[in-house]
C-alpha cells in the first residue's frame, strides 16, 4: 500500500492537478473537430479584406456578398476554443494579393464539443479568378501536423510533467539547511 506524508499528498495532488489541467489542454487544443469533408462545405462570394487583430493575428471579412452590402467575418482557428492568438488567417503579406478582389471562400462552422461553441465561421479555401488559392487539402494537411504536434510532442510532455512536478514540490519544501547547523 503506498503511503503518503502529509504533506507529500498535497504535492501529490497538486502535481496531478497540473498534469491533467496540460493534458486536458492538449485535447482542448485538438483542432479540426469536426472538420468537414470538401463537399460539406459552404461557398461564399464577395470583397475580400483584412480585419487586423493586435499581435500579428489577421482575420479575413468578405464585404459585398453576392453584390449585396452585407459583410461576413471569418477565422481561421479550427477549434471552439476562441478566435484568439491561434485563429489568424495568415501573415498580412501572403493575404494582401487578394484585398480588394472578388474571390470565393469555402468555409463552415465549428461543431460544438464539451460544452463549448465557436459561432465564426472557419475559412478553409480561397479562389480568386478562377484559381484556387489556398486548398483544402492544404487546410487538411496543416490541421493534422497541428494535431501531431499535440499527439506526440506535447501530450507526452503533459503525462510526464507528473513526476517532475511531484519531485520538484518535494525539493523545494524539502528543510533547508541553516549555516549554524552546518559549522558545528
Amino acid at each position: 500500500m503506498i503511503s503518503f506524508k502529509p504533506l507529500r499528498k498535497f504535492d501529490f495532488f497538486l502535481s496531478l492537478i497540473i498534469a491533467l489541467g496540460l493534458v486536458y489542454m492538449s485535447i482542448t487544443d485538438h483542432v479540426g473537430i469536426g472538420f468537414p469533408k470538401e463537399n460539406e462545405l459552404k461557398y461564399t462570394t464577395g470583397v475580400f479584406s483584412i480585419v487586423e487583430q493586435p499581435e500579428y493575428v489577421n482575420h479575413v471579412i468578405l464585404n459585398k456578398i453576392n453584390g449585396k452590402s452585407d459583410s461576413q467575418l471569418f477565422t481561421c482557428s479550427y477549434s471552439v476554443f476562441g478566435n484568439g492568438d491561434l485563429s489568424s488567417c495568415g501573415d498580412k503579406k501572403y493575404l494582401v494579393q487578394y484585398v480588394g478582389n472578388v474571390v470565393t471562400v469555402g468555409w463552415y462552422k465549428q461543431k460544438e464539443f464539451l460544452g463549448f461553441k465557436n459561432d465564426v465561421p472557419q475559412l478553409v479555401t480561397i479562389e480568386m479568378n478562377n484559381e484556387i488559392m489556398s486548398s483544402y487539402d492544404k487546410k487538411k494537411k496543416y490541421i493534422k501536423s497541428m494535431n501531431d504536434f499535440n499527439l506526440y510532442i506535447f501530450l507526452p510532455i503533459s503525462i510526464l510533467s507528473f513526476p517532475f512536478y511531484y519531485w520538484l514540490f518535494g525539493w523545494l519544501s524539502r528543510p533547508k539547511k541553516s549555516k549554524d547547523n552546518d559549522t558545528q
